[in-house]
């Protein structure tokens, strides 16, 4: 199991019950084939220890904008179209691929970052993970619908992902690129 604590301090994790189905060897001496052996099916119920953890509380003070992601990532962002009329929908992808808690990241309010001749809608999200062996891997996509109110030049700015990383310690920060 891979765990993803939602609060700090001691937390106990519960050892659940297995039923695992096992091979039970019975040897014999036949005179004359010699030694030989029989396997039996048997199934034994087995109970793990409980886990104690300590989840230690991140760093103070958290930035602002912190997207809750903690691990490793990068943001990328994908603009569908370069041609844009007022009060028609468009549409811009971002991407954070990366190692950690890929769906518990959010990304900051559009709507207080772009224009305000530019309406932003509610993301449509798309989360495609891999569970390894001790890390969850993969990306999670934003894909925002947004309304030019007006004509004119625009910038759709940068978008700055904050995420904490466990491995330095530290908050971090991967930024997407602008578009005019």
């Amino acid at each position: 199991y891979i765990i993803f604590p939602q609060m700090t301090g001691q937390l106990k994790v519960k050892g659940n019950t297995y039923t695992v189905s096992v091979d039970q060897r019975e040897y014999y001496h036949d005179p004359f084939w010699g030694q030989l052996s029989v396997a039996k099916p048997l199934q034994l119920n087995v109970t793990p220890n409980d886990l104690i953890i300590n989840v230690k509380q991140l760093p103070s003070p958290k930035p602002s904008n912190f997207s809750g992601g903690v691990g490793k990532f990068t943001i990328s962002s994908q603009l569908k179209s370069n041609d844009f009329k007022t009060n028609q929908v468009a549409s811009i992808v971002y991407t954070i691929t990366g190692i950690g808690n890929l769906k518990y990241i959010q990304l900051p309010d559009l709507s207080t970052v772009y224009p305000n001749q530019i309406e932003v809608y509610t993301p449509t999200t798309d989360v495609k993970t891999h569970v390894g062996s001790a890390d969850v891997s993969g990306s999670i996509s934003f894909d925002y619908s947004f309304m030019p109110l007006e004509e004119g030049n625009f910038t759709l700015p940068k978008i700055d992902f904050v995420y904490f990383n466990p491995t330095s310690g530290k908050y971090e920060t991967t930024t997407s690129k602008s578009y005019d």
